[in-house]
């Protein structure tokens, strides 16, 4: 043990506090010994039929996530891979009850996959109405560091409306909160 009882007795310290300086450096050995791997929780949100799910299953490159032209999501699903838990929720436009389970991922995640749909006309107001409850939630520099803004359905939208890159730049510079 490299803590010199000896030596802190003749500086004058306190019994209790060499047991006190004791407990913690066993309890520092012992984290030391055994680390814990965090895995990352990576939550993906989105109103219903964003392409979250699809989104998902293409990072995977499997289909782990049901997909469907209906709202598929019904319950919050997740699945484990490269190094990261995989967590699918219900729309932003779901159910009371989903919100629930929507809600208790969001409060476990360490990023967060926020898409919308360019075929919607991107950012609608339930959508700024949740990032307003996120930025509200976080620090500025830490929204910033964990979410990731995904526009989907891009090739499914029309030229005449100034395509999918002017979309998404009016999106992001004029509707989404500032953070």
């Amino acid at each position: 043990m490299l803590l010199q009882k000896e030596i802190l007795q003749k500086a004058g310290v306190p019994q209790e506090d060499i047991q006190r300086l004791e407990k913690a450096w066993d309890a520092y050995q012992a984290a030391v010994s055994n680390p814990v791997r965090h895995i990352p929780n990576v939550v993906c949100t989105g109103i219903y039929n964003a392409g979250k799910s699809t989104l998902l299953n293409a990072l995977c490159g499997e289909e782990r996530f049901p997909t469907g032209d209906v709202p598929t999501t019904k319950a919050v699903a997740q699945a484990e891979f490269g190094g990261a838990v995989y967590i699918d929720t219900p729309g932003l436009n779901a159910e009371g009850s989903d919100d629930q389970e929507a809600q208790a991922a969001y409060e476990s995640a360490d990023f967060i996959i926020f898409v919308s749909s360019a075929q919607n006309g991107g950012i609608g107001e339930v959508e700024a109405v949740w990032l307003n409850r996120l930025r509200d939630h976080y620090t500025a520099d830490s929204l910033k560091q964990r979410m990731v803004y995904v526009l989907t359905h891009c090739g499914q939208i029309e030229p005449e409306r100034n395509g999918a890159a002017a979309l998404a730049k009016y999106h992001v510079s004029r509707r989404l909160p500032t953070v």
